[in-house]
């Protein structure tokens, strides 16, 4: 059937040497495949994107090869459109898949229990943050943030742990403006976890499936977020009757702390959960007695 062939075509599918960089997020899309398809699917269109604005450069105008993957991809892409559910709701997805893996190595970091499997998640984390950049209504600032930070402390955990050292738990004390970490030595042979049920976040306005200009990082320092820190409200949000835009704000934070909770609980990570459920429950509280 088509449904079994897309299956032994996405497996199969690896980027050309030329484009290798675009396999951390196939590799991505493959893991999400069977519990997080729109994850899967979007995480695919950005390699397209990102690929399809690298061959414009003059070191690609006879790789043919490049090319050739590309437009397989394109094709495939355009076939599982017209068969999948939920695209419009991307952003939410992938950002609050990426936020899980975030959350479950940031407060193993800052424990002071970081192994190679707290590299794992954090890299996934960056990658997955890297993916909702094509989503440019909705990806700001401290989604950015903490795709830099994720990318940094995967650097820095797999650093210490070469060199037999103890990585240093939470943010980067010496970090130099733009550093990101060199990654290179991290090529994850393990699938990552990934929850049982999908996260379901407040309803953010998401583009149509087709691809668009790859967008540019933004140079900036290496931020320090915390466990539960999460994204600014967007504009879209409308401010209720006798509430200021703090009070909206507020009432946001709270849903997505609630949104990480449950999606906590399809890792048993019970404890960050709770830490999700008190934080939302205190912002909540502070509204009532206003």
């Amino acid at each position: 059937t088509q449904s079994t062939w897309g299956g032994i075509f996405w497996t199969r599918m690896t980027a050309p040497p030329s484009l290798k960089f675009l396999n951390n997020y196939l590799q991505r899309a493959k893991e999400c495949e069977a519990k997080h398809p729109v994850v899967s699917y979007w995480c695919r269109m950005f390699a397209l994107v990102v690929g399809m604005e690298k061959i414009k450069e003059p070191d690609f105008e006879d790789d043919g090869e490049a090319k050739h993957f590309l437009m397989k991809l394109m094709g495939k892409l355009e076939q599982e459109k017209k068969s999948k559910e939920g695209l419009n709701d991307g952003f939410n997805e992938c950002s609050g898949l990426g936020m899980m893996f975030f959350q479950k190595a940031d407060n193993e970091d800052r424990e002071g229990n970081a192994d190679k499997n707290t590299a794992r998640g954090f890299f996934c984390a960056s990658c997955l943050f890297e993916v909702c950049q094509q989503f440019e209504d909705d990806y700001d600032e401290d989604l950015d943030q903490k795709r830099k930070y994720a990318k940094f402390k995967t650097a820095e955990i797999l650093k210490a742990i070469k060199n037999g050292q103890t990585p240093t738990p939470g943010p980067p004390q010496n970090q130099t403006e733009g550093d990101e970490g060199d990654q290179s030595q991290y090529h994850p042979t393990q699938p990552s976890p990934a929850p049982a049920t999908q996260p379901a976040p407040a309803v953010r306005h998401s583009p149509s499936p087709t691809p668009a200009p790859a967008p540019q990082p933004k140079s900036s320092p290496a931020p320090s977020p915390s466990a539960t820190q999460v994204s600014k409200p967007t504009t879209s949000s409308t401010p209720k009757a006798n509430l200021t835009f703090a009070e909206v704000g507020k009432i946001e934070e709270a849903k997505k702390c609630a949104t990480v909770a449950v999606s906590a609980l399809s890792f048993s990570d019970v404890r960050t959960a709770l830490t999700n459920l008190r934080k939302a429950i205190s912002l909540l509280e502070v509204l009532e007695a206003k």
